[in-house]
This record gives C-alpha cells, sequence and structure tokens, in this order.
C-alpha cells in the first residue's frame, strides 16, 4: 500500500537528507513529502533558514517540499507557504503558559484559526521573491532574517540540544559477543541514552567485526566497531 510519508529534516545535513531521496528511491517510493524543520524549540527568527524552502525545491523538483516550524507566531510560518512550501505543520497547544518547551513554540487555538485562514488567501500567491514576501507581510524584522541566504543545510548549533535528546543511534537488539560478524538481525535504531553511532551509517556497520561485548538495548558506539 503506497502511505503518504511525510519527512522531516530536522537535525539534518544536506548529505543526510540526500541519503534519504536516494533510499526512497531504492525503495520505488514516490509518494512522500520532505519537511524543512528547525529542531529548536523555540525556533529563533535567524535559525528558521526559509531560503532551505527553496534549495529543496531546486534539488528534488518532483518531491513535495513543506514546512514544519517551531517559532513563535504565524508570521513566519505565512512566509513560507509565500516561499513555496505545500504542507505546514504547527504544534497546537491550549495555552502557551503551560510547562514544557514544546508549548511555547506551539500554536493557541486563535493563533492555529488565523492561520489556516491566512494560507487559504496565501497560497495562491505561492514561490513569491523575498523581495515580494517582504512587500506582502510588511517588511517585519523577524521575516527578513527568516529569510536570509542560505545554501546547505548544516545541523544549527540551536539544535545540538534536541540532536543529543532525540537524535537516533544503532542499538543493539540482544547481547553481542566480541569476534562475531554484526548482522541486520543484531541492531536497530533507536533513540538512546548515551547517543551512539549514529544512524545514519547502519549500512556501513553491517559486516563488520564486534571489537567488544555490547548488551542488550545499549547504543552501539565505534570502540565497538573493528574499523
Amino acid at each position: 500500500m503506497d502511505t503518504p510519508l511525510i519527512v522531516s529534516t530536522g537535525m539534518q545535513t544536506s548529505e543526510t537528507i540526500q541519503k534519504i531521496v536516494d533510499i526512497m528511491k531504492q525503495s520505488n517510493k514516490t509518494n512522500y513529502a520532505l519537511m524543512h524543520c528547525i529542531s529548536a524549540y523555540p525556533t529563533d527568527p535567524d535559525d528558521c533558514s526559509l531560503e532551505m524552502i527553496t534549495r529543496l525545491k531546486e534539488r528534488y523538483p518532483n518531491i513535495v517540499i513543506g514546512y514544519s516550524g517551531h517559532e513563535k507566531g504565524i508570521e513566519i510560518s505565512k512566509a513560507a507557504v509565500l516561499i513555496g512550501a505545500r504542507i505546514i505543520e504547527r504544534h497546537f497547544t491550549l495555552d502557551n503558559n503551560q510547562r514544557g518547551s514544546d508549548h511555547k513554540c506551539s500554536l493557541e487555538p486563535h493563533e492555529f484559526g488565523s492561520l489556516v485562514n491566512e494560507i487559504k488567501t496565501l497560497e495562491k500567491l505561492r514561490a513569491l521573491t523575498k523581495e515580494q514576501i517582504m512587500d506582502l507581510l510588511g517588511h517585519q524584522k523577524i521575516i527578513e532574517l527568516a529569510l536570509k541566504e542560505i545554501k546547505l543545510r548544516t545541523i544549527l548549533p540551536s539544535e545540538i540540544q534536541c540532536r543529543s535528546k532525540l537524535g537516533k543511534s544503532i542499538v543493539a537488539t540482544k547481547d553481542l559477543q566480541a569476534g562475531n560478524i554484526l548482522k541486520i538481525c543484531d541492531i536497530c535504531i533507536k533513540v538512546s541514552e548515551p547517543n551512539g553511532i549514529p544512524a545514519e551509517y547502519f549500512d556501513s556497520v553491517l559486516g563488520k567485526l564486534i571489537a567488544a561485548d555490547v548488551n542488550e538495548d545499549s547504543p552501539l558506539t565505534w570502540r565497538h566497531i573493528s574499523i
């Protein structure tokens, strides 16, 4: 079944995004979208990097490109629509003052409703230039910062904390003994604490010699692998 898939690019680099696209192609998966996302809660306007939406659209013209926003308010999300995002994802809360960083960057009911209504109008004007967006949204400083020049996606300093907490690592599915060859049934990908070998190296470690014992459900680090 060709279930639609939405892929966040938060905490990822341009290189990793390309790997995601390659995996989709190898799997003959076409019904998916890439969401430009900065995993900082809340995201400062200067880090929103909306031009990455343009870069993704240029590099992957046949893939739906969207925006997953964690900034305060709705103005930057409106700019994302105008620069070409075809999907907008925002978090929802009943009260921004509730405990937890997620509530600070979520939209309350009245904001969410306003954004939906605005998008219904703005999506008809999609893919404007920066200058046109600034003119339409009133030359706000936060929009200017969010639209700054960017060429490649890098992991931003503001994302490091979230990456350390939520980044996926390679984890042992059972007790692994040194001297054996690492097989696909020996490992999986999970959020782990502490962090281990990043998930994007999954294929690279298969077939390698296990250099040190690993307990079940523990992350593998490079010391566990004989390179």
